[in-house]
Parts: C-alpha cells; structure tokens; sequence
C-alpha cells in the first residue's frame, strides 16, 4: 500500500470515528432522537465531502498557476466604525424633594460616569432617551458645552479623535414637568453611542 493511499484510509476512519462520536453525543446527551441524528451525521459527510472536493480544486488552481508568473492584485479593506458604551456608574433613582418641586428643576450632578472605545476617526454621537414622563426639559453637562434636549431626548456630537477610553463624568439638570410630586423615581434617562462615519 502507497503512503497516499495509508493516509488517505487513516483519513477515513478519523471521519468515521468523528461521525460516529457525534451521532453518540446527539442520542446520548438526549438533544436529538435517531432520525435527526442520522441526518445530522448524513449532513456532516455531505459537508466534509464538499470541503474536500473545494479543498483538491484549490490545490490543483495553485499547482497549475505555480509556474504562471505573479501579478500585484491591489485589494482593499473597509473597516466598519463601531463605537462601544463602559458605564462605570450611573444613577439608578431620581430622588425629587419638595424644595426641587417648588423651585422646579432638580440637579444631579456626577450622576453618569462612563468612557467610549471607538475607531472613528470622525468621533460618535452619545443619544439620550427619556423613560417615563418626569421632565420638561434637560441640561446635560460634561461632554463638551452643555447640551439642551427636550422632553423627547436628544444626542450630543463629538466629533474628532478621541484617545482609546476617555472618560466622560456627566451632570444633569432636569427641568420638573408641571404637577410633579415628590418622591423616588426611576432614573429617567437611557444612554447609548453610536460611531460617526
């Protein structure tokens, strides 16, 4: 026997035996009965057959075009931007008083503490979304001038490059809403970033 045709009957029992071990697994562990576990041996062979029927056409493309002389083929790569949220505290309650009911606003100052992982060259945008109905209006200070979103939210633009995980401490001042009473309520904003491109 030549030693292509040793490896190639070695080759075959590995393929066996793995087969066989899943088909086991698949009945033993009780995640499929014997019918969805000869199909999923049938469909396992069907995809090692095609692997190396792609894989022996590729071998004989690269012998065939080993004597053809190389060419430079320019390739290029597009990078998604992604940008990444670490909040490493954020207030979790809205504790309003009776003095912040009659003056009408409230100031929560360091109440959200997180830093961004982007690669944007061109920076990201932090969006704010309100939850429930407990203000007019809010000032968001920290990132950059302070910002004005309404009662529906908003986003604030940072553009350029920033270092890898700069940190951002942010304060709010929220504007009650008319009729608020006081009392604990749950924090009424949502954060997210989102890359610019």
């Amino acid at each position: 026997m030549t030693e292509i045709e040793e490896q190639n009957q070695s080759d075959r029992l590995v393929t066996q035996e793995y087969q066989r071990n899943v088909s086991d697994e698949l009945l033993f562990t009780r995640k499929a009965n014997q019918v969805q576990a000869d199909d999923s041996t049938f469909l396992q062979r069907r995809l090692i057959h095609c692997t190396l029927a792609v894989a022996i056409g590729v071998g004989l493309l690269v012998c065939s075009k080993a004597a053809e002389v190389f060419t430079a083929v320019p390739v290029s790569v597009n990078v998604v931007a992604s940008a990444k949220l670490q909040v490493a505290y954020q207030e979790t309650n809205l504790i309003v008083t009776e003095k912040d009911v009659l003056r009408g606003y409230i100031d929560i100052p360091s109440a959200l503490r997180f830093s961004v992982l982007t690669n944007s060259q061109y920076g990201f945008l932090v969006n704010f979304y309100p939850i429930g109905n407990l203000f007019e209006s809010v000032e968001v200070g920290g990132i950059g001038a302070a910002a004005h979103l309404d009662e529906s939210g908003g986003t604030i633009v940072q553009r350029g490059l920033f270092p890898p995980g700069a940190r951002y401490e942010l304060g709010f001042r929220f504007k009650l809403r008319a009729g608020m009473q006081p009392g604990k309520y749950p924090w009424p904003l949502q954060i997210s970033v989102q890359a610019l491109t």
